[in-house]
Parts: structure tokens; sequence; C-alpha cells
């Protein structure tokens, strides 16, 4: 029974990684140049902008400012869209995260695919996030963050022996001290 279900779920989220690469713009070509994580400056909720609209950084009287602007397509530099979706997903706002992540030109950037999969997971579309979680790790293996939110994702879907598997990943890239690691395991032990 263990095997059926752990083969079920392999073949179910493999399907959903070939949908969602043949969905993608670029029909799921592969990587190319990666979104750079850096830190945002201002959030457009914490700007009072609303859902449909992002925050810019211009000049206002002379002095650069943050302004809320419409979102839409090249708006924003793929960089700012992505810090603005990370800004929006960690306050809670993973629709509006989305928004801004569907908009950002390279849809086969790692990084961009697990925050997809972040918001989506915290949005309820779990088998969504797995989804894009796997993409993310197809186009690099190394990333532990992606590995953290899949091993989660899979603890909330009650595949536990499949989080270890991604708990065990991440110790042979970075160790059993790492930030992931701990954070990982920790969520592991707090939710069985």
């Amino acid at each position: 029974m263990k095997f059926t279900r752990l083969a079920m779920t392999a073949a179910f989220s493999m399907a959903l990684v070939t949908s969602l690469a043949l969905a993608a713009p670029g029909g799921g070509s592969g990587a190319s140049e990666t979104v750079k994580t850096e830190p945002a400056k201002k959030s457009p909720k914490k700007l009072k902008c609303k859902r449909g609209e992002t925050a810019k950084l211009q000049k206002v009287n002379g002095k650069q400012k943050y302004v809320c602007i419409k979102l839409k397509a090249d708006i924003l530099p793929d960089q700012d869209l992505y810090n603005q979706a990370r800004l929006l997903a960690d306050e809670g706002e993973y629709e509006w995260a989305l928004d801004h992540l569907r908009l950002i030109t390279n849809q086969n950037d790692a990084e961009v695919l697990n925050y997809t999969g972040y918001a989506n997971r915290k949005a309820g579309r779990l088998e969504t996030g797995i989804a894009y979680y796997l993409q993310a790790l197809s186009i690099n293996p190394n990333y532990i963050q992606a590995r953290e939110y899949l091993g989660e994702a899979y603890v909330l879907a009650g595949f536990n022996s499949l989080a270890q598997e991604q708990l065990i990943e991440i110790a042979n890239r970075c160790g059993t001290r790492c930030d992931t690691y701990v954070t990982l395991k920790g969520f592991i032990e707090n939710v069985q």
C-alpha cells in the first residue's frame, strides 16, 4: 500500500511538472539567466497599494520615492517583480504575490518557480506547490530552499517519508546545522 501511494504521488507530481513546463512561456526549454535574490525595499502592501498595483521607485518632486502604479507586463524589471512578490508572500498576500510572479519574463527560473510553489502552497493549493518545487529542483537540484519547502509540503500531504528524503538531501548539501535543515527538521517533528 505504501509503495502504491508513493508511486502514485511520484506519477502525479511528474505529470504536473510536465504540464507546468509545457504551459510556461518558452515551453519548458530550460533555465536561462537566474533572478538574483536581493532584499526588496518597499512592499506594495505597506505602501497601501491595492491588488493589481505594485510599488515602484521613481522621482517625485525631485526625490526618489516609492509610488503605487498599475501592475502590468514590462512595468518593472524581473528582479523588482520577484522582490515585490517575495515581500507580498511573506506578508500573507499569496495571490498578489502570484500576480507579480506571473509577469516575470523567465518563468523557468528556479527561484521564480520556488516562490510560485510557496505562494500556491500557502494559498491552499498544495499539489500545485509541490509541482512547482519539483520543477525548480529539476533546474537546480542543489536549491536547498526548494527542498525545504518541498519537504514541508510533503509533511502537509501526509508523505513523511518523502519529507525525510528531502531532509537527507539538504544534509548532503549543507550539513545538519544549516538553517534549511534545522527548519525542515523542526517542521517534520512539530507536525507529526
